[in-house]
């Protein structure tokens, strides 16, 4: 395994970190490597390459990192902006809720409902807002 010139630890358990030398990189390493991902192509030994995709604008090659064991030329984000893979929609709130919801127990998505009281419910006492206690 390639060390790196640069070995600091991190300041909240003592880990090691990412051994990228131009500049302090406070990423993790990955298991068995001196680097993080963004910067494991710095080691030679490691088993990955370069994303292929270059940008039109500045000719610049894309840096992230793709497992040689994988037949592919691009990164993830490259082959969604080539549409070679479809993008994952995003899912909206209210539909993120019901999917929870949807997959609890029953008895539980009642406790997720009463948990998280609807403004629409009125108060105990019949009245619609906040009741304050008598001034003595």
């Amino acid at each position: 395994m390639y060390e790196g010139k640069h070995i600091h630890f991190s300041e909240v358990d003592n880990k090691p970190l990412c051994s990228y030398s131009p500049k302090l990189c406070k990423q993790r390493r990955l298991n068995g490597y001196a680097f993080c991902i963004r910067h494991v192509l710095e080691d030679k030994t490691a088993p990955f390459k370069q994303c292929e995709f270059v940008a039109k604008y500045n000719s610049q090659r894309c840096t992230n990192p793709i497992p040689k064991s994988e037949d592919r030329r691009y990164c993830n984000s490259h082959l969604q902006v080539l549409g070679l893979v479809p993008k994952k929609e995003r899912k909206k709130k209210n539909e993120q809720l019901e999917d929870v919801r949807s997959r609890l127990h029953p008895d539980a998505t009642m406790a997720v409902s009463l948990a998280v009281p609807s403004l629409a419910l009125k108060a105990a006492n019949g009245l619609n807002g906040p009741t304050r206690s008598p001034q003595r």
